[in-house]
């Protein structure tokens, strides 16, 4: 964090967004230091302030402060010159307007931990005296070690505190009158009497680690909320502490409006029904360059003042007027031969066509190009040079993925409307087109495929099988339509008009039975559905006599209240249509019939083919399981390390539900890998090339 340290400031991360800030001593530098960072964009979340001496946090002002004050005044040629003839004395007022310009300084750099947008805890120790208590007082929160002491010792030497005391101890403490008779008295007294009048929160034993430490603890659990939430707490303290609760009731309504479609609140939601921990996003993108002590604005200013002293220098030179005033000669010139016979010209002439081409290049690229409607940064498109200055950003790719979503599947490839309306679940997680719908619709059905979850309903997948292997040659009728129904789905694709004719399906049931369609045991499964779907709607309570959750029962009620801000509606859950939870549904049993069923077909197949691995198998289930008629739990099996090898290279090995999608070449040839591919081809991925030895089933590859 060398970025942030100054001259008598350290600056160190210890843990992730929080920041350590050590003084040696005090400066007007502590003030931009906070300020460097809150400015920078730097992910900070809470702020530790300490001190690097050991024994005590500070006994007041840096005695350079004064000296730099000297400076000022002597500095100024009218105080000089008054003081050079004797009569400084009858010139009061220079004097006090720089000694007030030397307070409102410091004042402003004591303000700091006001104007940042994170926590600012102080942690002291020892001796806090004078301008130590204008520093903690300003800080959001204050823990100090057992043997510290404080005093506002300004009284002592002829002064009221000005520096900030005066302005915060009031409001921090809760007992009015003893903060007055501390400021008038300059009474020393203890970190317990502190936590009585409620200027500390906590006092800790150990010294100087004890308190740091305990500090830090408390930064980063700070460190775990939503920084909007954070920043907009202390916004909103700060305000209340200097307005009335009118006036701040009305301003905190105005916050939350601008604040209340924080990505943080699903975010925080989502992490809860998975007993995660949530993952926020900095407050504020971060800047490039920091520019440690001093202001860019300032810059700015000085060459705007540059820039207008040397045009009003030239206007005010006698021969400029003139010089402008004479004709030009009225002679043909070859303006070519003219340029070149200069040699400065000449050579600019050379410098400007290379600097138009460029020119003209990045046009063509930014408004020309075939690929100007891609997303990305304006300068990658312009040059391959722009990595020159982002090589050592290493979160560059991170940022841009995130900005213009490269490499995203949904926003790159959105799903075709058209074509996952031929599988008749377009209201479900997997037919939705829209990908802000499906994600509301994951999130609610996420909690029921965690493995807890699974593990819950361990019994039912071994007490409630459909008996598909017993059934004669594995044709059972269900499975059977479930096998023949991605057939229909290219029927429905090529000719979208029969969409219409789903509804009227299972008054067609009999006719289907009778000519004995594969359709029909599908079609009388979705019947008893939509019926148990119309019950569960028109009376949500017949859901509490099922002693499980079930999807049904996430979908009329989320049980979790976070998820009542469903994406796919309104701000506010709305249980879904009857036809949006047919329709999920009928997806999910799809989805694992065909996926497990696939997998579980394939790894069969290659086991039973491979005497060595079949071998192996036999003998780790065998001494772990050795009764076969005993039921072998999850928890049990997920342990055999071999089995679990199978079961992995079995899910490499199939293709799940869907083949590789092609692509076609054109309209002109291609130069894919080295090889020239001609147009019409089709041209898809294949794991041979990436994977060496894909086809052979190696358990432990």
């Amino acid at each position: 964090m060398s970025q942030f340290s100054g001259k008598f400031i350290k600056v160190s991360e210890p843990s992730a967004h929080v920041l350590l800030v050590e003084l040696n001593r005090f400066w007007t530098e502590y003030g931009q230091v906070l300020d460097n960072i809150t400015e920078s964009g730097y992910d900070v979340r809470a702020l530790v302030l300490s001190s690097t001496l050991p024994k005590i946090f500070t006994a007041g002002i840096d005695c350079e402060c004064f000296v730099l004050f000297q400076k000022r005044i002597s500095h100024d040629p009218v105080v000089a010159s008054l003081a050079d003839t004797g009569k400084f004395g009858t010139e009061p007022a220079r004097r006090a307007y720089h000694s007030r310009q030397f307070i409102l300084a410091f004042q402003n750099s004591i303000q700091a931990p006001e104007r940042c947008p994170f926590p600012v805890i102080a942690a002291v120790h020892g001796p806090v005296f004078g301008l130590g208590m204008d520093i903690i007082t300003a800080c959001d929160v204050r823990y100090a070690s057992s043997c510290a002491t404080f005093s506002i010792k300004e009284v002592d030497v002829g002064l009221a505190a000005d520096i900030g005391t005066l302005a915060h101890l009031p409001k921090v403490t809760s007992n009015n009158s003893l903060a007055r008779e501390l400021a008038f008295t300059a009474r020393t007294f203890s970190a317990a009497d502190g936590e009585k009048l409620g200027l500390l929160s906590k006092v800790v034993d150990g010294g100087r680690e004890g308190v740091v430490h305990a500090a830090l603890d408390l930064a980063k659990v700070i460190a775990t909320k939503s920084p909007v939430a954070v920043a907009g707490t202390k916004r909103l303290l700060i305000h209340s502490r200097d307005h009335p609760v009118s006036s701040n009731l009305e301003y905190t309504s105005v916050w939350n409006g601008a604040m209340i479609n924080t990505a943080d609140i699903p975010a925080t939601a989502t992490a809860r029904m998975a007993k995660e921990d949530p993952v926020f996003e900095p407050l504020q993108k971060p800047r490039t360059q920091i520019i440690s002590g001093k202001d860019a604005r300032g810059s700015l200013r000085i060459f705007r003042l540059l820039h207008v002293t040397s045009y009003l220098k030239w206007n005010r030179s006698p021969a400029a007027p003139v010089a402008a005033m004479q004709p030009r000669p009225k002679v043909p010139i070859d303006h070519y031969r003219y340029l070149m016979d200069i040699p400065q010209l000449s050579l600019a002439f050379l410098a400007a066509v290379p600097v138009t081409y460029c020119v003209l290049l990045a046009v063509y690229r930014l408004f020309l190009h075939p690929l100007r409607h891609f997303p990305g940064d304006w300068l990658a498109a312009v040059t391959e040079w722009h990595w020159a200055i982002h090589a050592k950003d290493s979160e560059y790719l991170v940022r841009a993925h995130q900005k213009y979503d490269i490499h995203d599947a949904i926003a790159k490839y959105p799903k075709d409307p058209v074509y996952y309306k031929s599988f008749t679940a377009e209201e479900s997680t997997f037919g939705y087109a829209d990908p802000k719908l499906a994600k509301g619709r994951r999130d609610i059905l996420s909690p029921l495929f965690s493995k807890r979850a699974i593990a819950k309903l361990e019994h039912l997948i071994q007490d409630t099988p459909c008996g598909a292997l017993l059934a004669e040659a594995f044709a059972h009728p269900l499975l059977c339509s479930l096998e023949s129904a991605p057939n229909q789905v290219w029927v429905l694709f090529a000719f979208p008009v029969m969409h219409r004719l789903f509804p009227i399906m299972p008054k067609m049931l009999g006719l289907l039975k009778r000519y004995k369609h594969s359709m029909a045991p599908l079609i009388e499964f979705r019947m008893r559905m939509e019926e148990t779907i119309q019950r569960l709607a028109s009376d949500p309570t017949l859901l509490e006599q099922v002693e499980h959750e079930t999807v049904w029962s996430h979908l009329i009620n989320p049980p979790h209240i976070g998820f009542k801000m469903e994406l796919e509606t309104e701000s506010i859950y709305r249980m879904p249509s009857q036809k949006s939870m047919l329709d999920e549904s009928i997806g999910l049993i799809g989805a694992g019939a065909h996926t497990v069923g696939n997998t579980l077909s394939v790894g069969a197949f290659n086991i039973l083919n491979n005497p060595e691995v079949i071998s192996t198998l036999k003998a780790e289930l065998a001494e772990a399981w050795p009764d076969a008629s005993a039921v072998a739990n999850q928890d049990m099996l997920s342990k055999l390390p071999y089995l679990t090898a199978v079961i992995k290279e079995s899910l490499r090995m199939s293709h799940g539900v869907v083949s590789p999608l092609a692509r076609m070449v054109g309209p002109a040839p291609v130069n894919i890998a080295g090889v020239t591919v001609p147009a019409g081809v089709g041209a898809f991925r294949v794991f041979d090339v990436i994977i060496s030895q894909t086809r052979d089933r190696r358990p432990l590859r």
